[in-house]
């Protein structure tokens, strides 16, 4: 994978600024995905968040590869549209304190575009639409939030609608 940003960490993995790191597994995701664009979403997304200097990486990989590790990692075997990977423990206390997330490098996100392409063509939306509600998705994901239950499920839809509602106001998405 290409990776297209040094993260500076500081010692134990501490984060330093906000650090965002984007790796594409093809190069031809670099076109379709414009890491300016891409960038300004995830800030406003991690401020929405009241995150002020965390880290986070996003790989853009294939169909192959994301059925690949929900296989290893979920025992799944097909396509998913993202998955999440914590670098951080969070407990549910932990999960609405904000300041405890500062200066920690959260995890990964890898995100399928052939996936993503799919389901913004369902939904008639553009393919950075699209990413950039996955990505909040998986942010939520890192920070502890969940959709195993009715009750999570809705409290994560709600954050989801609370933020994607801010972008759409600021015309990022």
């Amino acid at each position: 994978m290409k990776k297209s940003k040094e993260t500076e960490l500081g010692p134990l993995g501490i984060v330093k600024k906000t650090q965002m790191s984007f790796y594409n597994e093809d190069n031809s995701y670099g076109r379709k995905i414009k890491k300016q664009r891409l960038t300004r979403v995830v800030t406003e997304i991690l401020k929405a968040l009241s995150l002020n200097c965390v880290g986070v990486d996003i790989h853009f990989v294939s169909d192959a590869t994301i059925k690949k590790l929900n296989r290893q990692f979920r025992k799944i075997n097909k396509v998913t549209d993202v998955l999440s990977f914590p670098h951080v423990t969070v407990t549910k206390k932990k999960r609405y304190d904000m300041k405890s997330y500062d200066h920690l490098f959260l995890g990964d996100i890898v995100l399928c575009v052939e996936q993503a392409e799919r389901q913004a063509k369902e939904q008639n939306v553009s393919l950075h639409r699209e990413v950039s509600f996955l990505i909040l998705h998986s942010l939520l994901h890192l920070l502890g939030h969940d959709h195993g239950r009715p009750k999570e499920t809705a409290l994560m839809q709600t954050f989801e609608s609370q933020i994607f509602k801010k972008l759409i106001a600021k015309k990022w998405t």
